[in-house]
C-alpha cells in the first residue's frame, strides 16, 4: 500500500509536468518508475524542477509511511551525453552519488549501454556445471566409464536388444520338414516341438549324433527308415514321428516354425509368456474376465481398480500414509473399505433392496469382493426392468461410487432414488449400445450324398483324431457318376491333430486320383478350414504347410478338379474309413471293394436317402 502511494505521488508530479518520464522513442509511453521487491528505479529528465520534484516526493513518502531512503546505497545513472557540471549539481541537490554501472538485481547484472557482454558469462558457466553434474549423476556405470573414455564406442542398443530377444526366440523355434537336409535328428526340435534327444536317453554313435532327418526318410517322403537308428525306438515315439508331415512333391525346403502356437505362426503374446518368469498361481491376477465384459470402458476400468484394491476410499488412503478420517462418510458407523462402500454400508444395503436383486443372486452378497463382482457381472439372470442383470449391476456399483464422491466433495445429500437412475442408464446402454444376444434361428434341412455329373468322379475324404492331438487316421473313397465304388483307403497317421489328419487324407486320395489318370473330379470334405486353405492362393508357413503344398501341387495336375465343403452327413463313408484308420495295425490299407463296415452307408448313398440336419438358417441358405 505504501508503494502504491509512492506511485500516486510520482504520477501526480508527472501530470503537473515537473517530472518528465523517460521515453525510449517519441511514440512510446513514458516510464517514470519501476518498483521491485526490495528497491525501485526512478526515471526522469534532469533539470532543476525534476530534482525538486524527486526530493519532494521522497520527503512526503518518508513522512507519511515512516520509511527512510538510504542515500548511501542509492546511485544515479546518467546517460553518456549529460555534462559533468550538470551531473555534479544533480548529485549535490539529491545527496546521491553517480555511477556508471547499475549493478545486479537478484544476482543477475542489469544490461545497459556501456556494460560489457562478458558480464553474463558466469551464468553460462554455472548452468553448464550443473548440467554436467546431473548428467554424471544419472549415468549408469557403463555410461560413467564412457564419459571418462569418450573415444571408446559403446555397443549398439539395437543389437543388444536383438541378442537378448534371440535367447527367447531359440526356446520357441522348431522345424517343419521339407527335404530334411538342414534338420539334425537328435538335437533339433522337429517332433511336434520336441527333439528326439528329449524323448530318448542313452549313448549315440558318432554317426548317429550327426544324422539329419533326410537320412531317416525312406525315398521321397514314402515312410520312415527305422533301421537307420541302431536301436529300437519305443512305439509311442514312433507314433509321434509317423505323424510328422513330410513334403513329397514340388520344391521342398525345411522351414522354421513357432512351437508355442497351434498353427506354427509366431505370436508376440506367446513370446512374452516365455520371457516372463514363472509366477505363483495364487499371486497372479484373477480378473482377466473383466476385459470380456460388454460395458463402458470407464466402468471396466473401475472394476479393475476394485480387484486391485485401488479405489481411493478412506481406508485405502490411510493405508498409503495419508492422514484422513477412516469413517464412512455416508453411514458414519464403520471404516470405509471398498466392500463396505459397495454393499455393507447401510445406504448401500437400502440401495440394493430398492434395486431388486434377482433371488438367485442374493446369496452372492455374502461372497468376498472378487467373487461377488465376478458372479454378478457374468450372471445370465434378468432384471424386472427387462435388462440383463450383468448390465444393471456394473452401472449400480459405478453410480454408488460417483454418488459417494458427490456427497463428500460437493456436500450433496443422499439420493433416495439412485436405483432408478441406475436402471435407466443400464437400459439405455443395453438397447442402444450393448450386444443383444439374439436367439439363432435354426431350421431342419435334408442332407445327402449327391452323384457327380456324367463323366465326373467324386472324391470324399476325411480325417479323425482320438484326442486332438491323439491317435489319428485318414480315409477316403472315389465313386463314379453312378455311385459305383472305384477305390477306397484307410491310413494310420500316428499321433496328430484332426487338421493334420484332414490334410493327410486329402493328399493320399489326390495321389490315387493322379495314378488313376482321372480328368474330371469333384472333391468334397466336411472340414471348411481345409477347403478355404486349399482354394486360397496365400502361402502358408505352418505345421501342415508341407501337406498343403503337396495338395495344391497334385490339384494342379488334375485338368478339371473342384474342392468344396459339405456337411458331415454327406461325407459319412469317408468318416467311417478315417475312424477305421485310427485303429489300423498297418500304415496304409487300400480297398478295391467296399469293406463290410461301410456297406450299409454305401447303399444309403446310392439310393439317395436323406439325413435330417438341424442348422442355422443362414447356413441352410448357403447349403441350398
Amino acid at each position: 500500500m505504501c508503494m502504491e502511494y509512492l506511485g500516486y505521488l510520482i504520477e501526480q508530479k508527472c501530470s503537473e509536468g515537473v517530472w518528465k518520464p523517460f521515453k525510449a522513442s517519441r511514440e512510446n509511453i513514458g516510464i517514470s518508475h519501476l518498483f521491485f521487491a526490495d528497491g525501485l528505479i526512478l526515471f526522469a529528465k534532469i533539470d532543476e524542477e525534476a530534482c525538486e520534484a524527486i526530493s519532494e516526493v521522497l520527503r512526503i513518502f518518508c513522512i507519511e509511511s515512516g520509511q527512510k531512503v538510504s542515500l548511501e546505497k542509492s546511485r544515479i545513472y546518467f546517460s553518456p551525453n549529460v555534462e559533468a557540471k550538470v551531473r555534479d549539481e544533480v548529485c549535490g541537490k539529491l545527496g546521491i552519488r553517480a555511477t556508471t554501472m547499475i549493478g545486479k538485481y537478484l544476482g543477475f547484472p542489469i544490461k545497459h549501454r556501456g556494460a560489457a557482454r562478458n558480464q553474463l558469462n558466469f551464468i553460462v558457466e554455472r548452468v553448464m556445471t550443473k548440467l554436467a553434474g546431473w548428467k554424471t549423476q544419472f549415468l549408469s556405470f557403463a555410461g560413467r566409464r564412457s564419459s571418462k573414455d569418450p573415444d571408446k564406442l559403446s555397443a549398439s542398443p539395437t543389437w543388444t536388444a536383438i541378442k537378448l530377444g534371440f535367447q527367447i526366440f531359440v526356446k520357441g523355434i522348431c522345424w517343419g520338414i521339407g527335404d530334411g537336409t538342414r534338420i539334425k535328428v537328435w538335437s533339433d526340435c522337429w517332433i511336434r516341438g520336441e527333439s528326439l534327444r528329449e524323448l530318448v536317453e542313452g549313448p549315440l554313435t558318432r554317426h548317429e549324433s550327426d544324422m539329419v532327418v533326410a537320412n531317416l526318410i525312406s525315398g521321397r517322403g514314402q515312410g520312415w527308415n527305422w533301421g537307420a537308428v541302431s536301436f529300437e525306438l519305443p512305439l509311442s515315439i514312433k507314433e509321434k514321428i509317423k505323424a510328422v508331415p513330410c513334403q513329397k512333391f514340388g520344391r521342398a525346403n525345411d522351414t522354421i516354425l513357432w512351437k508355442f502356437s497351434k498353427d506354427g505362426d509366431f505370436s508376440v503374446k506367446s513370446a512374452y509368456d516365455i520371457a516372463k518368469p514363472p509366477q505363483d498361481p495364487d499371486l497372479q491376477f484373477q480378473g482377466q474376465w473383466i476385459w470380456k465384459l460388454d460395458l463402458l470402458p470407464k466402468i471396466v476400468h473401475f472394476l479393475w481398480l476394485c480387484l486391485h484394491n485401488s479405489i481411493p476410499v478412506r481406508e485405502v488412503l490411510a493405508s498409503r500414509g495419508i492422514n484422513c478420517e477412516e469413517r464412512c462418510p455416508l453411514c458414519k458407523a464403520q471404516n470405509e473399505t471398498i466392500i463396505h462402500l459397495l454393499k455393507e454400508c447401510v445406504y448401500a444395503r437400502e440401495f440394493w433392496h430398492k434395486l431388486r436383486v434377482p433371488p438367485s443372486l442374493v446369496g452372492s452378497f455374502n461372497y468376498d469382493l472378487q467373487d461377488w463382482l465376478k458372479v454378478n457381472c457374468q450372471s445370465k439372470e434378468s432384471h424386472p426392468s427387462s435388462a440383463p442383470w450383468k448390465y444393471i449391476f456394473p452401472f449400480a456399483i459405478w453410480n454408488l461410487w460417483k454418488h459417494r464422491n458427490r456427497v463428500v466433495f460437493d456436500n450433496l445429500t443422499l439420493h433416495p432414488n439412485l436405483h432408478r437412475q441406475c436402471e435407466n442408464q443400464a437400459l439405455e446402454y443395453f438397447f442402444c449400445v450393448g450386444k443383444i444376444q439374439r436367439q439363432r434361428s435354426m431350421v431342419a434341412i435334408p442332407v445327402k450324398w449327391n452323384k457327380p455329373p456324367p463323366g465326373y468322379y467324386k472324391l470324399n475324404t476325411d480325417g479323425a483324431s482320438l484326442g486332438n492331438p491323439g491317435r489319428a487316421g485318414g480315409g477316403g473313397l472315389i465313386k463314379d457318376s453312378l455311385g459305383n465304388w472305384v477305390k477306397g483307403f484307410s491310413r494310420s497317421i500316428g499321433r496328430a491333430t484332426s487338421m493334420v489328419a484332414e490334410f493327410w487324407a486329402l493328399r493320399d486320395r489326390l495321389i490315387f486320383a493322379n495314378q488313376l489318370d482321372i480328368q474330371h473330379l469333384e472333391i468334397e470334405l466336411d472340414a471348411k478350414v481345409v477347403v478355404d486353405l486349399i482354394n486360397s492362393s496365400k502361402s502358408s508357413n505352418t505345421t501342415y504347410s508341407s501337406l498343403l503344398v503337396d495338395c495344391r501341387w497334385l490339384l494342379n495336375r488334375l485338368p478339371h478338379a473342384t474342392v468344396k465343403h459339405v456337411f458331415r452327413e454327406a461325407n459319412h463313408c469317408a468318416d467311417a474309413l478315417a475312424k477305421n484308420g485310427c485303429n489300423l495295425d498297418v500304415d496304409f490299407c487300400v480297398f478295391d471293394v467296399p469293406p463290410s463296415f461301410i456297406t450299409a452307408l454305401i447303399c444309403f448313398d446310392v439310393i439317395g436317402s436323406n439325413y435330417c440336419r438341424l442348422t442355422a438358417a443362414n447356413l441352410a441358405i448357403l447349403a441350398s
